[in-house]
């Protein structure tokens, strides 16, 4: 299965051979800047709902929210009101795995702060550096 995007005006998809990496190369580096593009031409001040799904269960232990946002890139999202995301399952019947966003109304209490964080790219990369070493 070679990687791909799908859209429409309230619909994103990304097809791929496995779950887009932080650093993708080939064809899901490709997937990847189609998959922005896209989501950048979802209506200004949207509310988005991304979902992850995989045909198998992985064995590795990831987290949802970088798999659907980060290693997707922040600025992709740059319009949009709020994101939900959330891990799909499997499906054994997906054909790979699949990264679906989504145009929703915004839930009842979206004008409610829940969480708020902020932090450096600096400080982010002196922590990542420490826990590679920690693992060796």
């Amino acid at each position: 299965m070679k990687s791909h995007v799908r859209s429409s005006k309230n619909r994103v998809e990304l097809w791929s051979p496995r779950r887009l990496p932080l650093q993708p190369k080939g064809d899901l580096l490709e997937a990847r800047s189609a998959l922005r593009t896209a989501l950048q031409k979802l209506p200004n001040g949207c509310f988005i709902r991304a979902t992850y799904m995989e045909p198998v269960r992985s064995e590795h232990l990831f987290d949802v929210e970088n798999a659907l946002i980060y290693n997707v890139g922040t600025g992709a999202f740059s319009s949009a009101q709020g994101i939900e995301f959330r891990y799909g399952g499997c499906d054994s019947t997906l054909p790979g795995h699949l990264n679906l966003y989504e145009v929703v109304d915004p839930p009842d209490d979206a004008d409610e702060v829940i969480a708020e964080t902020s932090f450096t790219l600096a400080r982010v990369a002196r922590l990542l550096d420490r826990a590679e070493y920690i693992s060796s």
